[in-house]
């Protein structure tokens, strides 16, 4: 199940490329990412310090031999900061595929 929408808040204004822009930006550097400025870059890292979102969203943290941690998560989170999909216990080998797929059907819809 789908957790309501949460709104992201951002602290500072990030560029948002088109992929016709990713694409030329890419062609440009050579298709290597190490070429691009800072502004063709866009990453997405955000902090949930308090664990206040994934308890909203449902998740709790798991023991191991009395320490608390939460497991790999990871949030797909459209354009207007609401996130539309919650993967648990990420295994991150091949993750990336399961999220452009998602980010694909999400573009579809």
């Amino acid at each position: 199940m789908l957790p309501p929408p949460y709104r992201i808040k951002v602290v500072e204004p990030i560029p948002f490329l088109s992929a016709g822009e990713r694409r030329e930006a890419l062609a440009a550097a050579g298709y290597n990412p190490f070429n691009l400025r800072a502004d063709q870059i866009t990453i997405d890292l955000l902090s949930d310090t308090k664990g206040d979102l994934m308890k909203n969203v449902g998740i709790g943290q798991s023991e191991w031999k009395g320490m608390k941690f939460w497991e790999r998560t990871s949030f797909l989170v459209d354009p207007q900061g609401i996130i539309r999909r919650v993967y648990e216990k990420v295994n991150p080998e091949g993750h990336e595929q399961i999220l452009l797929g998602d980010i694909r059907g999400l573009k579809a819809a």
